[in-house]
């Protein structure tokens, strides 16, 4: 009996767990909302490519985060892992164009 409410309890701090590492706090997703729209911004700005990003921002909107995530999406994976290859790939754009620019200054 006691090894069976111990595994009942263990089981439910593994799914308490899994709760918390994909939950949002209604802080945290104006703070995400504010601070993503600035990012693709500045993204649009260095040419990345981001295509409509106005309906990428609807995405991003309290309600439609809450709705989503009270389904079980997991926005930290689907916005936080584009965002991350997105700005590396702005990144390294931007170290290549100096990169080729630094060679085109060397052989002239």
């Amino acid at each position: 009996m006691l090894s069976e409410r111990a595994e009942a309890l263990r089981i439910a701090q593994i799914y308490q767990s899994e709760i918390d590492r994909t939950f949002i706090s209604e802080q945290d997703i104006l703070h995400l909302q504010a601070t993503v729209k600035v990012v693709l911004d500045i993204l649009n700005n260095f040419g990345a490519p981001i295509s409509d990003i106005e309906k990428f921002k609807e995405l991003i909107s309290v309600d439609t985060l809450k709705a989503m995530q009270l389904l079980g999406f997991n926005y930290k994976a689907a916005i936080g892992e584009p965002l991350t290859q997105i700005c590396a790939e702005a990144i390294t754009g931007l170290n290549k164009k100096r990169n080729s620019n630094s060679q085109n200054k060397k052989s002239k």
